[in-house]
């Protein structure tokens, strides 16, 4: 009898905190926080096992790349009504409200939530519909956009360790690798404004790890399935972009290098089978979306200032940039400050010029770096967007073709500057003169990354009128649409199976061999 007055009283408790939730700034906040923590204190155990780590200083930047954006996204409590924020919080309420009433969200009530173009929730390329939308359920929308931020960061973070153990990257190395990656002025603007499903880009380090594995051979079925299994993640996201940033890349390294034309355009191929649940209902309204060509940097000087220059964020110096660029600046900012733009062309750049035997094993890379690197700027992308090829037409912001190739030299930077270590013995002078460096490169992207928080971004656009009532499932019969989902979800499954017995028999042969 004891027991069932505990557990009644227990479940008061709870039953009073949820109702609580949101109507109480305390109860709100001890939340999130408490889902953050265990979200920290689970990634913390993954990686004591998986990595045994003994390093303190690993986590010292764990816990400042958490506390960092949850400054930046002001705790969770931001005007969610702002810019693109308010597509982001009506999809977001939508969702929601589609885990409380335990429907399955298809359709948005009207089209206002999905560009203007359709009601069907799948049809969007750039909407979330991964596992962690299950928190939407216990979360207001500010709180779940930072705590979704904060989880995608974390996985990103085990990929850096990976990273870091398997080039035995010192603390330098892997701290400038660190911030450069986690707090440059793409991700962080890109995600100011509202552009939410951008959060997949804390998956790159996963994509690096495979690549890496290619230009070292490590090829087969098992490579095939973890690529295809991780741009199908991102893509859950609402990474279109990067998802479509990934084919291109491995397309043109395919190009480039016959000795990886087979695994990339496995890669390539099983990536698109896995993810045509993810294809076909777009695929649907696909003829309604805006494909215009925008622009992208208007000269290469433009794109050497946004590597370095801290624009203080301000509505003319953002959204008015002048006549020959009709971007915002968010698209264009890239801000590495100099000491983070020299570490990547002492480390990365030059060493390839001078066709170092250190990066030897890494050439493969130079080819598309620079052809993404080239397509970002001016019009240059506007000649393959004509062509209208499938999925490269998608993208209208020529600009963002940098982000991916600025990640891969980011990381080979750090790599080179190991090998570095390891060639040469540097005095304690010398050690210190790095750290210092890496000091000045830190508070750099910290002066950007405070000036473009989102409280700061919601002071440039007024608020937006919004009711997020309104968004809630609106289903409907839709014979098209259900099949596409059904067709898409069949093939994926399919593919996944496939994947899973070539990677199997391949895995049994290999131990079977001699």
């Amino acid at each position: 009898m004891r027991r069932l007055t505990l557990s009644g009283r227990l479940n008061t408790v709870l039953l009073q905190w949820f109702l609580l939730f949101g109507a109480s700034v305390a109860v709100t906040r001890a939340t999130s926080a408490l889902i953050a923590l265990s979200a920290a204190v689970a990634a913390g155990l993954i990686l004591k096992d998986i990595f045994r780590l003994r390093s303190a200083w690993a986590g010292v930047l764990f816990l400042v790349g958490v506390a960092g954006w949850r400054y930046f996204l002001n705790g969770g409590w931001f005007q969610v009504n702002i810019h693109d924020w308010l597509e982001a919080s009506k999809r977001y309420a939508f969702l929601r409200d589609a885990l409380l009433t335990g429907q399955l969200p298809l359709h948005m009530p009207g089209t206002s939530g999905l560009r203007t173009i359709t009601d069907r929730y799948m049809s969007v390329a750039d909407t979330l519909i991964s596992p962690q939308v299950f928190l939407l359920r216990y979360l207001d929308i500010g709180h779940f956009a930072l705590v979704n931020v904060v989880l995608l960061f974390s996985l990103g973070f085990v990929g850096m360790l990976i990273l870091r153990k398997r080039y035995s990257l010192s603390p330098v190395a892997f701290t400038a690798m660190f911030f450069l990656f986690t707090f440059n002025g793409h991700i962080s603007d890109h995600l100011a404004v509202g552009h939410v499903h951008w959060a997949g880009y804390f998956l790159i380090p996963f994509f690096a790890l495979l690549i890496f594995d290619a230009l070292e051979d490590r090829v087969g079925w098992r490579w095939i399935l973890l690529m295809s299994l991780l741009l199908f993640v991102i893509f859950l996201q609402g990474t279109f972009h990067l998802f479509i940033m990934c084919l291109a890349f491995m397309g043109v390294m395919a190009l480039s290098n016959r000795r990886l034309l087979l695994p990339l355009a496995g890669g390539i191929t099983f990536s698109i089978l896995l993810s045509m649940i993810r294809i076909l209902p777009p695929a649907l309204d696909a003829s309604k979306f805006d494909t215009e060509f925008l622009f992208g940097f208007t000269s290469v000087g433009e794109m050497l200032t946004a590597l370095v220059n801290l624009k203080i964020p301000g509505f003319d110096e953002v959204v008015h940039l002048g006549w020959l660029n009709p971007l915002g600046y968010w698209e264009l900012d890239y801000f590495l400050g100099v000491v983070g733009l020299a570490f990547v062309i002492c480390l990365a750049v030059v060493p390839w010029l001078r066709s170092d035997a250190s990066l030897g094993r890494y050439h493969a890379l130079w080819i598309p770096v620079a052809v993404f690197s080239v397509l970002s700027i001016g019009q240059v992308y506007k000649l393959i967007h004509i062509l209208r090829v499938p999925f490269l037409s998608s993208q209208r912001v020529s600009s963002r073709f940098l982000f991916l190739p600025l990640a891969m030299l980011i990381f080979l930077a750090a790599i080179h500057l190991q090998e570095h270590f390891k060639r040469q013995r540097v005095g304690n002078w010398v050690k210190a003169f790095e750290v210092a460096l890496v000091g000045l490169g830190a508070q750099d992207l910290w002066q950007h990354f405070k000036a473009w928080r989102i409280t700061n971004i919601g002071k440039i656009f007024g608020p937006q009128p919004l009711d997020l009532s309104l968004y809630t499932v609106a289903n409907h019969p839709d014979p098209p649409y259900i099949t596409a989902l059904v067709v898409g979800l069949a093939v994926t499954l399919a593919t996944f199976l496939f994947l899973l017995i070539m990677a199997w028999k391949e895995s049994k042969r290999r131990t079977e061999a001699p």
